[in-house]
């Protein structure tokens, strides 16, 4: 039986594939009764992995890290999962908790689990970021050491590049439009009840103000009146 798991950053579900007509009461009582969950399938289990690239959330410049959304799928096979159709009313396919199935973990080496990565990535469901354009998505196939072991892992390289008039259109023409108008007002006659408008802005980052992420929140147009005679 071929298992598969379906899990994303944010807000994920993890379950078996499966679909069942009729019946599957005795199938499931098979299985499970074959089944071990804490005991992986024997021998080397070839390990299929695919992320999608759903969208960037951000990038901290300080802190060299970048949050993203994706969809991940993994797929393995489990002969243990395995039945003949002909047996159980011609089920194919069926439904299994996943608390009862036994899932891959990255805490085995690569002589028991052997990651493959998938060579085509999807940007079908990606949605663009304002302030980076998405240049390209790569995935190594690479292995560590980790307490004496040696781990199978992916590496996923995400290029990208600011978008130049992310500042041009958030900072720089605000500013010189407020800094314009600000001469202006300068150089305007007052009204003869003494009525004086100044005009300024302000634009904060997102979250902490020492955060160097370049998004700005919308410029706030503040107007101070001094009533003076």
């Amino acid at each position: 039986m071929q298992l598969r798991r379906h899990w994303c950053k944010i807000a994920f579900h993890d379950y078996i594939c499966a679909e069942a007509r009729g019946s599957s009461k005795k199938l499931t009582e098979y299985l499970l009764s074959r089944h071990n969950l804490n005991a992986p399938p024997d021998g080397l289990l070839d390990l299929h992995y695919e992320m999608e690239l759903v969208h960037i959330l951000g990038i901290d410049e300080l802190k060299q890290t970048m949050t993203v959304l994706v969809y991940v799928d993994e797929k393995w096979t489990d002969p243990s999962l395995s039945w003949d159709p002909a047996l159980f009313g011609n089920i194919s396919k069926t439904w299994i908790p996943l608390s009862k199935i036994w899932i891959a973990s990255w805490t085995y080496g690569k002589e028991k689990i052997r990651l493959h990565a998938h060579t085509e990535h999807s940007l079908e469901h990606y949605t663009d970021n304002e302030e980076w354009r998405l240049l390209k998505v790569s995935v190594v196939e690479d292995e560590y050491e980790h307490e004496g072991i040696n781990v199978s892992e992916l590496r996923y390289d995400v290029s990208v590049k600011r978008r130049p008039l992310f500042y041009m259109v958030t900072l720089t023409f605000p500013s010189y439009v407020m800094c314009a108008i600000s001469v202006v007002g300068l150089f305007a006659r007052f009204s003869t009840t003494g009525e004086r408008e100044l005009v300024g802005y302000s634009g904060t980052g997102e979250g902490d103000p020492g955060k160097a992420t370049g998004e700005m929140r919308a410029i706030r147009k503040c107007i101070f009146k001094d009533n003076t005679y």
